[in-house]
């Protein structure tokens, strides 16, 4: 079992057809465009022991699609002179490649891709900390990411035990988990504000332009009509003291232009499916639409 603490965590999520070869391709060729966190060992095991002998890009782009249906591939690269620990996974979802599925499972989950690096070789001015954010940036292109984010571990496992706070203080409502969602997406709302986030088409649609332009510190229109949102310089923003998931003020332009019930927070109100943010299919049409 790896560790979870102390990671920089990136995970890519897309309702684009990932069997399509050139798609892989693309995807692959951003690690390699960015070897000091480039998997050295790519497979099926895990732990996962073959060692990578071509480029990122000709590796994923070589793979049968069907093998990515019944089995996440594995990713791995330990520390050395050249780069940092990383490990990650790429998980296909053959509902949005054109494949035959029943109704009650089509389109339940995402595409995802997740890249985690050991942050204890970062800084807020690291070379290789601006190296993960334009490969953060360029997989979201690559993969025709709907959502994006990235953040440092310790975040997410503050905002676990804040949301378990709020919960037994009836500051935040209990709510059933969607049988449907995966990976943590959810047709209701977005889980948080994070240092990186990437928000597709629909959300862009949903919001306004406008409004997402006045969110975070810096913002990045994509090809695809998603939008790069910088919600702070660098991930380095963890407070122990917070007692409240909206406490930190970083959060607050992104509750304030984007939706107080877009993000599950003490403020919050749960919406229906599609109501505050958009559902799969909303995502998968409108990728669709950027795309022609």
């Amino acid at each position: 079992m790896r560790p979870v603490s102390d990671l920089l965590i990136v995970e890519i999520m897309s309702v684009r057809d990932w069997s399509d070869v050139d798609t892989r391709r693309r995807i692959g060729a951003v690690f390699d465009r960015h070897p000091t966190i480039r998997p050295n060992l790519v497979g099926f095991t895990d732990p996962v022991t073959t060692p990578l002998t071509t480029t990122m890009a000709e590796k994923l782009a070589g793979l049968n699609p069907e093998s990515l249906f019944d089995d996440e591939l594995n990713l791995d690269r330990q520390a050395g002179a050249d780069g940092p620990e990383v490990f990650g996974s790429i998980a296909v979802a053959p509902a949005w490649c054109g494949v035959d599925l029943p109704p009650e499972v089509k389109g339940v989950y995402p595409n995802l891709m997740d890249v985690n690096v050991d942050a204890n070789a970062l800084d807020a001015d690291s070379l290789l900390l601006n190296e993960i954010e334009e490969a953060f940036e360029e997989w979201c292109i690559a993969a025709d990411a709907f959502y994006g984010r990235a953040f440092l571990s310790e975040s997410r496992f503050q905002y676990h035990e804040l949301l378990d706070r709020g919960i037994a203080s009836g500051d935040l409502p209990v709510i059933m988990p969607d049988p449907k969602a995966r990976h943590g997406v959810d047709a209701r709302f977005i889980q948080d504000v994070y240092w990186l986030n990437c928000f597709g088409p629909a959300y862009i649609e949903r919001w306004g332009r406008e409004q997402v332009e006045k969110a975070g510190v810096r913002r990045r229109e994509l090809a695809n009509g998603s939008f790069l949102v910088w919600a702070t310089s660098h991930p380095f923003v963890f407070q122990p003291e917070v007692t409240r998931i909206d406490q930190y003020e970083w959060k607050q332009s992104f509750y304030t232009h984007l939706g107080t019930n877009v993000f599950r927070h003490e403020g919050f109100a749960l919406g229906d499916p599609g109501e505050h943010v958009p559902t799969l299919d909303e995502h998968f049409r409108a990728a669709r639409k950027h795309s022609t």
